[in-house]
C-alpha cells in the first residue's frame, strides 16, 4: 500500500471520530492519583462506540492513539502528550524553544514546518506543565480532541459532569498554527510562542503496517455511512436467564448519493435470536433506517452477556455488552421500596436500607465491612488510595465496573476499557440499588441512599438523616459521585441463587 493510500485510510477513520458528535466528549483531567492514566479515555475502542447510549471520551493525545489504532491496529509509544512527543518515531521536526528566538528565527521554522507536513502527521506543542497533540489534515485543516476553549469535561470542585453539546472533537484551520490572533480561542495553538518548550512534527505513518479489516471497510462500502448499537438493558441494567434483550442498529446515510447497506447479525452465546438475522436497505442521501434484534438470554457463562456480531457492508459494528445478575421480582422491588419508604422515617439510611432488604428475605452486612472487601488500600506518593479488587457480584453485591472516585486507582483499566465505568446514567440503575460513599480512606464517613422510582432516599452527607432526592437533585447527586472519595453502586439481588 502507497504512502497517499495509507493516509488516506488513516484520515478516513479519523474522520469516523469527527462525525460522532456528542457522543464522543473531552476528558483530561479524571486522572487516577498515583498513575498517570485517565480513567475515562478509551482508545482502543472504535468510534462507533459513541452512541447516545454511551459516551466515549478521548483527550488530544488519546485521539491521536485512537485513530492510529483503529486505522491500523497500531500502538503508539505512548499515550500522553509529552510522552508521545519524546518517545514516537519517526520524529521529523523538533526545536526546543529557549525564549530567545528572533523574528527572522520563527520566520524560517514556520517555512521548515509548512514544507515538511505530511497528511497524518501529528503536530506536538508543549509548555512546562502541559502540551497539546493534533493530527495535520491538509493545508487547510487539522482535526483535535479539545475543551476548545469550554470547561474541562468534570468539575471536581463542584463535583458535577459537564458535557460539551458539540462534542469533544473540532475541526480547524490550519492557518491559526502559523498566524497570530487577538482571538484567544482560534489562537491557542499557535505552534511558535515563544513560551512553549518543545514544537515537534511526528510521522508514525512511516511505522505502520496494512489496515484493519474494518478501516478498509471505512474506505469502500461503508465510507460515510454512521452506525450505532443500543441494548436494551443500558449501562449497569442485569438481564437474567429468560429475558429478552433487544438490540437496535441504527444507520445514517451521510453521502450525498443513495447507499445500499448489507446488514447481518448473530446472537451472542447463550442467546437465541427471536427474529430475521439479516436484513437489506437502499437510504436516500440524509436518510436513516432503525432495525431491531430480538434475543433471548438462556444461559449466562459468566458476568455479562458477549457483543452479537454485527457487519454491515463489511464493518463490524461495535456493540455494547450486557450485564448478567439476579434481578428482583416486581413484587419483591414493590415490597422492598414500600418497607424502604416507611421505615426510612424514623431510623437513620443504614438501618432503614437493612430492615427493607431483611422484609423480602436479604440481609446486608455491615456496609464498612462490605466497602473494605470491596477495595484494597495501599499507600503512594500521592496519599492513601484504594484499588479495585477483583470483582464478583455475586458475593461483593456490587454492579460490575461500577465503582469510582477520586481516591480510587484502576491501573489495568489501559487493559481492559470495560473495568471501569466512564457515565453514571439515572437509565443505568434499579429500584432498590444502593449507592454507597466514602468519603475518606479510613471509611469512617460512609453514607448511602436507595434508588427508588421517585429518585435516591438516603442520606448524601456523614450522619445526615434520610432525605428523598428527585429530579435534577438526584441527576445532580449521581453526577457528584466520580468527584467523591470513593463510590461502588450495590444491588443486593446479585447474591440471589436460582
Amino acid at each position: 500500500m502507497t504512502k497517499e493510500e495509507k493516509q488516506a485510510v488513516l484520515l478516513t477513520t479519523a474522520r469516523a471520530f469527527m462525525n460522532r458528535g456528542q457522543p464522543l466528549q473531552y476528558d483530561q483531567l479524571s486522572m487516577d492519583r498515583s498513575l498517570q492514566i485517565t480513567t475515562r479515555r478509551r482508545y482502543t475502542l472504535p468510534p462507533e462506540a459513541a452512541t447516545p447510549q454511551q459516551r466515549l471520551y478521548l483527550d488530544c493525545a488519546t485521539f491521536i492513539c485512537a485513530a492510529y489504532y483503529n486505522a491500523f491496529g497500531y500502538r503508539l509509544e505512548a499515550d500522553v502528550t509529552w510522552n508521545i512527543r519524546d518517545l514516537v518515531q519517526d520524529c521529523v521536526f523538533r526545536h526546543n524553544f529557549t525564549g530567545e528566538e528572533t523574528d527572522a528565527e520563527i520566520e524560517a521554522m514556520k517555512a521548515e514546518v509548512k514544507a515538511l507536513l505530511e497528511p497524518g502527521d501529528a503536530v506536538v506543542w508543549s509548555k512546562a506543565t502541559n502540551g497539546h497533540i493534533m493530527l495535520y489534515v491538509d493545508e487547510h485543516t487539522y482535526y483535535n480532541s479539545s475543551q476548545a476553549g469550554t470547561p474541562g469535561s468534570y468539575d471536581y470542585q463542584n463535583r458535577r459532569d459537564l458535557v460539551s453539546e458539540k462534542g469533544g472533537m473540532h475541526k480547524e484551520d490550519v492557518r491559526w498554527w502559523f498566524e497570530e490572533t487577538e482571538d484567544k480561542v482560534a489562537g491557542r495553538n499557535y505552534l511558535f510562542k515563544r513560551a512553549f518548550k518543545t514544537l515537534a512534527v511526528l510521522r508514525p505513518l512511516n511505522r505502520v503496517g496494512e489496515p484493519t479489516p474494518d478501516a478498509m471497510a471505512r474506505m469502500g462500502s461503508a465510507k460515510d455511512l454512521w452506525f450505532a448499537v443500543t441494548a436494551s438493558h443500558s449501562g449497569g441494567q442485569t438481564a437474567q436467564p429468560g429475558d429478552i434483550v433487544e438490540y437496535t442498529l441504527t444507520v445514517r446515510n451521510d453521502r450525498d448519493t443513495a447507499a445500499k447497506v448489507e446488514i447481518s447479525f448473530a446472537a451472542p452465546a447463550g442467546c437465541r435470536l427471536l427474529a430475521k438475522a439479516s436484513a437489506a436497505r437502499s437510504l436516500a442521501p440524509g436518510e436513516t433506517a432503525v432495525l431491531s434484534f430480538p434475543v433471548r438470554l438462556e444461559q449466562a457463562e459468566q458476568l455479562w452477556i458477549s457483543p452479537p456480531v454485527i457487519a454491515a457492508n463489511g464493518l463490524h459494528v461495535y456493540a455494547p455488552r450486557v450485564l448478567v445478575g439476579r434481578n428482583l421480582s416486581a413484587v419483591q422491588t414493590q415490597a422492598l421500596l414500600a418497607a424502604m419508604k416507611s421505615t426510612a422515617q424514623d431510623r437513620s439510611t443504614e438501618a432503614a436500607v437493612n430492615a427493607a432488604y431483611q422484609a423480602i428475605g436479604i440481609t446486608l452486612p455491615e456496609r464498612r465491612l462490605l466497602l473494605r472487601d470491596l477495595f484494597h488500600r495501599y499507600d503512594s506518593l500521592q496519599g492513601e488510595v484504594f484499588v479495585r479488587r477483583v470483582q464478583n457480584p455475586a458475593k461483593d453485591l456490587a454492579v460490575y465496573s461500577y465503582f469510582g472516585g477520586t481516591g480510587v486507582v484502576t491501573p489495568d483499566v489501559g487493559c481492559d476499557p470495560f473495568l471501569r465505568t466512564t457515565q453514571l446514567r439515572m437509565e443505568d440503575l434499579q429500584p432498590g440499588d444502593i449507592l454507597l460513599v466514602s468519603d475518606d480512606y479510613t471509611n469512617h464517613h460512609i453514607y448511602e441512599a436507595m434508588y427508588t422510582v421517585e429518585g435516591f432516599l438516603g442520606s448524601f452527607a456523614p450522619g445526615q438523616p434520610p432525605a428523598l432526592l428527585t429530579g435534577a437533585e438526584a441527576t445532580t447527586y449521581l453526577d457528584s459521585l466520580p468527584g467523591r472519595y470513593a463510590y461502588a453502586i450495590l444491588r443486593p439481588s446479585l447474591s440471589l441463587q436460582d
